[in-house]
């Protein structure tokens, strides 16, 4: 009997132990149970559960009256079916796989990004905005409200780079007529310049073949980076701007030239290949393209590098029948040579002059007007204003309108050289006095024009109508700022407000 209920106790730990195992499994968590460690620790020998279903234990017991009682042990069968319930939680997991196809909807955002790329082609559209007409005021933002040297404005950035307006009815009325003769448009200091620089056309030309469809920018920007691969400073992104710089360099002479009727150009036996061609605009008085002479076709017409309907020097160049912003016709180039050891044939307005001729034409587009000198004084003196950038160029046409010539525009660049290419008369460049005086000379006088010259930006930022010179030949303008008054010698700025570079020199237009 002691046997007996010994071996009922030992199987119901069995059971026990049995059952809590399953109990795991049931939740669903791994883990490193062993049972034989179980119950080896505990001492306990453990069966076969499903032997024990078929067969009766070796220790089976006789009840009192004399039938034999099989073990209880048949009741542990019941819990295999149980655990096949287990079998359910796999199928539920697998759900948690439909995430990694979510995921991969995260791959559609490097295609997204990509049309970031679009932004850079649109940031060179603004560049074909003409340099000579565009506002730069987020160039120097620092210039919005300020006192700079002799001028006190408000936004005088927007005022100093011009937002050029259009005139058309003063300069559509202006009368012009075809001259075949010689004129000579602009005269450098009477020093002898000597250039500090060398230019290499070879090493010009060399990069332009390998950049002329680069695409990285507009045509003077372009032209610029060749002359500077050509070991010259030269460099403006404004057509105008390179042109003035080229003629102040002293490295060789400018010139105008007809456009034939075709539209090609033929330019003088002496040009090279480097030299530099540039399509003038009567109308605005700004050059509105920019060339470099590869060579000549057959017929002795231009083939040129550039960029705007980009070219590699194949072909001959036809010039554009119009401006671009005005519609007026286009009928002369400018064209500028340097100079070089096999320069032969040079024209002899360049070889015998006395003074440093830095343009002229031998024909040319003229004004028929006649300029009234007293006229123009007097509007300038009942309307005294600050000659800076482009109210000052404003307030200047005004002064010539006035005085009976349809020379009008928002830029001194533009104004400058409508009075040059009037032939009413002839520019001279002069130094300014340490002092910021200016010495007015023997062929001036009251009623012509004074430019203040930016070499580094090849732009004219102030401009204004001479009064008249003081008893020590210091130069008197109708111009009042911060520091001029219309009535003393008149002082120039130390620096340009835009760039900041010294202005050593100023380019005064006498009236014949």
């Amino acid at each position: 009997m002691k046997k007996t209920i010994s071996l009922m106790i030992c199987l119901f730990m069995i059971i026990s132990v049995f059952s809590s195992c399953q109990v795991v499994k049931v939740q669903g968590e791994k883990t490193d149970i062993d049972l034989d460690d179980i119950f080896t620790d505990n001492n306990i020998s453990v069966p076969d559960p499903y032997e024990s279903e078929n067969t009766p234990s070796e220790e089976s017991t006789t009840t009192d009256s004399g039938q034999t009682v099989p073990p209880e042990t048949t009741t542990v069968t019941t819990t295999p079916p149980e655990t096949t319930t287990v079998t359910t939680t796999p199928p539920e997991t697998t759900t948690v796989t439909t995430t990694p196809p979510e995921t991969t909807t995260v791959t559609t955002i490097p295609p997204e990004t990509t049309t970031v790329t679009t932004i850079p082609p649109e940031t060179t559209t603004v560049a074909t905005v003409s340099p000579d007409t565009e506002n730069k005021d987020d160039d120097y933002p620092y210039y919005y409200d300020y006192v700079a040297g002799n001028h006190g404005v408000i936004n005088g950035n927007t005022i100093y780079n011009h937002n050029a307006t259009y005139f058309y009815d003063i300069r559509e009325n202006a009368k012009q007529y075809k001259a075949n003769t010689y004129s000579a448009l602009w005269l450098g200091t009477n020093e002898n310049k000597k250039p500090t620089e060398v230019y290499s056309p070879e090493k010009a030309l060399e990069f332009a073949s390998y950049h002329w469809n680069d695409g990285l920018d507009l045509c003077a920007p372009f032209i610029s980076r060749c002359l500077r691969a050509g070991q010259i400073s030269a460099f403006s992104d404004s057509s105008t701007g390179l042109c003035m710089q080229l003629l102040d360099s002293g490295l060789g002479f400018g010139q105008f030239l007809p456009i034939n009727e075709d539209r090609t150009v033929t330019l003088p036996d002496y040009a090279m290949p480097g030299d530099v061609i540039q399509v003038y605009c009567p109308y605005e008085g700004l050059m509105i393209h920019s060339l470099m002479l590869r060579q000549n076709d057959k017929d002795g017409h231009m083939m040129v590098y550039c960029h705007n309907f980009r070219n590699d020097g194949s072909t001959t160049f036809y010039v554009d029948e119009l401006c671009y912003d005005d519609d007026v016709f286009t009928n002369e180039v400018f064209f500028y040579h340097f100079y070089n050891e096999k320069d032969k044939n040079l024209p002899k307005e360049v070889t015998d002059s006395k003074t440093e001729l830095i343009l002229f034409e031998n024909e040319g587009y003229c004004l028929k007007e006649k300029y009234n000198r007293t006229a123009a004084m007097k509007y300038a003196a009942d309307n005294l204003y600050d000659g800076l950038g482009m109210l000052g160029a404003i307030h200047l046409s005004d002064c010539l309108v006035a005085g009976g010539i349809p020379v009008y525009y928002a830029q001194g660049n533009a104004v400058f050289f409508q009075l040059m290419k009037s032939r009413l008369g002839t520019a001279q460049t002069v130094n300014i006095n340490e002092d910021g005086t200016i010495n007015l000379p023997k062929n001036a006088k009251g009623g012509d024009v004074c430019f203040i010259y930016c070499p580094y930006d090849g732009m004219m930022v102030n401009s204004f109508l001479i009064k008249s010179k003081d008893k020590n030949g210091k130069l008197i303008g109708y111009t009042v700022d911060l520091v001029n008054d219309g009535k003393k010698a008149f002082v120039a700025d130390d620096y340009c407000i835009g760039c900041g570079s010294e202005l050593p020199k100023a380019v005064i237009f006498s009236f014949k």
